[in-house]
C-alpha cells in the first residue's frame, strides 16, 4: 500500500460508544444502549498511540494527532511526542455554532497557545519542536 499518512485518532476524541449510545436510547434499544454506555470511554489516550505509532512508522509516513487535541499546548505536545500535524474539531466546532468569528477567534488563541509552548521549549520552528525535551515539561 502506498500510505502518505496516518491519523492517530486516540482515546479522548469522539466517542463512537457515545454515539451509539444516543442512537440507541432514541430508537429504544436497551442493549446497544447499554453497549455503548459500556465501551463510552474505552480507547487508548492519544498520547500513548502516538508514541507507539511513531516508533513503528517514524520518517516513513505523516504522523497526524486527532483525539482529546483541545489547545495550542496539546499540539504541541502530539508534535513532541511524534506527530507532524495535529487536528483538533471540537472546540472550533463549538465556537462555530456561535459564528465564523468566534471559530476564528478560538483558531487564532490555538495558533497563540502553539507559538507560547514553543517559545517556552525554546524552539524556533516545528522541527525544533520535534526534538524537544519532553519528560521536561509533559
Amino acid at each position: 500500500l502506498d500510505i502518505s499518512a496516518i491519523d492517530v485518532g486516540g482515546y479522548g476524541g469522539t466517542s463512537f460508544a457515545a454515539i451509539e449510545y444516543y442512537r440507541a436510547k432514541k430508537m429504544n434499544d436497551w442493549l446497544y444502549e447499554r453497549l455503548g454506555k459500556t465501551f463510552w470511554d474505552w480507547g487508548i489516550p492519544t498520547p500513548l498511540s502516538l508514541i507507539e505509532v511513531a516508533d513503528v512508522v517514524k520518517d516513513k509516513v505523516e504522523i497526524i494527532a486527532t483525539g482529546g487535541i483541545r489547545n495550542g499546548l496539546d499540539v504541541a505536545k502530539a508534535i513532541a511526542l511524534g506527530a507532524d500535524c495535529a487536528g483538533i474539531a471540537y472546540v472550533i466546532l463549538k465556537q462555530a455554532v456561535r459564528g465564523l468569528d468566534s471559530a476564528m477567534r478560538e483558531m487564532r488563541a490555538i495558533i497563540e497557545e502553539l507559538r507560547s509552548a514553543m517559545f517556552l521549549v525554546g524552539a524556533q520552528d516545528v522541527d525544533d519542536l520535534k526534538s524537544a525535551e519532553v519528560e521536561l515539561w509533559i
